[in-house]
């Protein structure tokens, strides 16, 4: 069984965001997504890495200088027990 990690972000600056997710895995999905916080929309982005359990704590280190960059209060981070392959 595999983990997927989704870390939900502000899309304010995707180089720096991808430049962030790419030093510490070396391949994630980037969807842009629009949220809504405090009733006010904003444009976000989604970043899904797909593993196993022993991928969290990356992952949220990777949230944490995420968060740092954006100047957030905080981003989250999903947990998913998934199964999946490739065809």
């Amino acid at each position: 069984m595999g983990m997927m990690f989704r870390v939900f972000t502000e899309d304010v600056n995707r180089p720096k965001i991808e430049a962030i997710a790419g030093k510490f895995f070396p391949a994630f999905t980037m969807m842009p997504a629009q949220g809504i916080w405090n009733g006010q929309k904003e444009n976000s982005l989604v970043i899904e890495v797909i593993g196993d359990k022993h991928l969290e704590e990356p992952v949220n280190l990777m949230a944490e200088e995420i968060k740092l960059a954006n100047r957030q209060e905080s981003v989250l981070v999903q947990r998913i027990l998934n199964s999946n392959w490739l065809v």
